[in-house]
């Protein structure tokens, strides 16, 4: 099943292919992509995806860097502006939770790259990643300092929040046999809405009415 990815209204074979990796990448994984496939899809040489890109690991390492980029934008951006550490706290969760379900084709993209290269994602120097993430651990540090958030280690904030958007995205397949096409489809529209209460009564000390 395709998974929606952020929009982008330049119609060039760049950005095609780029688009199309993103998508394939997410569902596939790196592996399971091909090159071949790829101008498969696009009606193009496969002399053409190497003309833009040479290999298949400069084309990944640009869709990665347009995830973290689209991460940068959508999350990191905001929380700068604000200044006050306890919305400021608050913010960090909903705006993770949006991302999630706004960026889903990312959102499955960061999953398949941890699952697919769990030990390049270990040296996260060498993660294109590191940038915003290590920016969102600094954020948790200082709410933790002020007393706003729980004490546990920083990652484990984003993976909390990250790894319940995420098993609920994949386990939307399951959930209909679990629950029910209707219920299924009800939980998938509320619970963007649904899990923030319950992270923030989860990770942050502040009163949830304060």
């Amino acid at each position: 099943m395709s998974m929606p990815l952020p929009k982008n209204p330049d119609n060039s074979t760049r950005e095609k292919l780029l688009q199309l990796a993103e998508r394939l990448f997410a569902e596939k994984g790196f592996y399971g992509t091909s090159i071949g496939r790829l101008a498969s899809e696009l009606g193009i040489a496969k002399a053409s995806v190497m003309h833009h890109f040479p290999s298949k690991g400069k084309l990944y390492g640009e869709v990665l860097a347009r995830l973290a980029r689209d991460m940068e934008e959508k999350v990191a951006e905001p929380l700068r502006g604000e200044q006050e550490i306890a919305r400021k706290s608050r913010l960090l969760i909903v705006l993770l939770v949006r991302w999630t379900f706004e960026s889903e084709g990312y959102s499955r993209l960061m999953i398949r790259e941890m699952m697919d290269n769990a030990e390049r994602v270990k040296t996260a120097s060498k993660w294109l990643l590191a940038p915003v993430l290590s920016e969102l651990y600094g954020l948790v540090q200082k709410g933790q300092e002020a007393g706003v958030i729980r004490p546990m280690p920083p990652a484990m904030f984003l993976e909390i929040v990250m790894g319940t958007c995420g098993f609920h995205l994949i386990d939307r397949p399951s959930s209909v046999g679990n629950l029910g096409q209707a219920a299924a489809e009800q939980l998938w529209r509320d619970f963007p809405e649904l899990i923030v209460p319950v992270l923030e009564r989860a990770l942050l000390n502040v009163p949830q009415d304060g």
